[in-house]
């Protein structure tokens, strides 16, 4: 107790940084030079798996630090067929028909965060 009523609270240490694939690591250090913006691209499309289509417009980033790229971005549409789990094997169908791999972030009703595996941006720049 301190002369003024309760004790200070104290305070929690701040978790440790979550870690990933050692490549992920590079992209949070600044080893491989800075990180740039290489394309974006934005459209409408859809988010497919098997057995099922969701229409969705689509935000693409693709950056560089080196010779390494990295994919990420954003979808939105009705994915409140998706309220009960995330299926497996998801990809999403661009405007001109090629399909990326993604891995989904964070997930809505209306909106979807993802990432993309490496070969994406291959695929992306062509």
């Amino acid at each position: 107790m301190t002369e003024h009523g309760a004790a200070p609270a104290e305070t929690a240490p701040a978790p440790a940084p979550a870690t990933g694939a050692p490549s992920s690591r590079l992209w949070r250090t600044n080893r491989g030079g800075p990180l740039k913006l290489v394309r974006g691209l934005r459209g409408k499309g859809a988010l497919v798996w098997s057995g099922g289509e969701i229409a969705a417009a689509y935000e693409i980033d693709i950056f560089s630090r080196g010779a390494m790229f990295t994919v990420s971005g954003r979808i939105q549409g009705d994915f409140s067929a998706l309220a009960g789990g995330r299926p497996s094997g998801l990809r999403l169908r661009l405007q001109d028909d090629h399909e990326i791999a993604v891995n989904l972030i964070s997930l809505t009703r209306a909106a979807a965060e993802f990432d993309a595996p490496s070969p994406a941006a291959e695929t992306l720049m062509a």
